[in-house]
């Protein structure tokens, strides 16, 4: 299926959203983050590719990805800051810029009352 063209995007968009947050292959792996974000910009291909740019060492680049990220999908950053929270236990140096971003978002949107969860109806359209 991988070699069908039409299907590329939506194998990419997978295993971007399943990909292991490593520094192995991560040319490849940034390559692919890229391209899964271009094609649906999903919040999981977005803080993939955040996370995978700040391990490159392009920290600049990885905080306004998930700033953009969290402005967008604001009702999913409980579940980005408990991986940003892993990811930054093993390597304090690349993560924690982008766990505190993301704990700062999540707690001013927690301040401002703004749950933004999607209802069920709107999920499935």
């Amino acid at each position: 299926m991988y070699r069908e063209p039409l299907l590329v995007p939506y194998v990419e968009l997978v295993l971007a959203h399943s990909i292991a947050v490593t520094a192995d292959r991560l040319p490849e792996k940034l390559a692919l983050t890229g391209r899964a974000m271009h094609f649906a910009p999903t919040n999981a291909a977005l803080c993939s590719r955040a996370m995978m740019l700040a391990l490159a060492g392009e920290n600049a680049a990885a905080l306004r990805l998930l700033d953009r990220a969290a402005r967008v999908y604001p009702g999913e950053l409980d579940d980005v800051v408990s991986q940003l929270r892993e990811l930054a236990r093993r390597d304090p140096a690349s993560f924690t810029p982008l766990l505190e971003l993301a704990t700062a978002r999540n707690t001013s949107r927690r301040a401002n009352g703004d749950s933004s969860e999607v209802p069920a109806a709107a999920e499935r359209r």
